[in-house]
């Protein structure tokens, strides 16, 4: 869903690199495990997140409405 929705994209791309910043990582290695295992919590609370729309059928609108999106900027 992240690669459909711009605002959602920019959203978490903002705070991964807050993250990166602020993180107190003292070698490469340990700022790429940390940021593997943010990534990785942010995915499992993005699947399990409670919305009005479960998450399937939310993923659904969302391609949905870019195809219509993509369609109409075509024409």
């Amino acid at each position: 869903m992240l690669l459909l929705d711009d605002s959602l994209q920019a959203a978490h791309k903002q705070s991964l690199e807050r993250f990166i910043v602020e993180s107190k990582e003292t070698n490469a290695q340990g700022l790429s495990t940390s940021v593997l295992l943010a990534l990785d919590k942010m995915a499992k609370v993005l699947a399990s997140r409670d919305q009005k729309v479960p998450s399937g059928l939310g993923f659904s609108a969302v391609v949905w409405n870019r195809k219509q999106a993509l369609e109409k900027e075509a024409k």
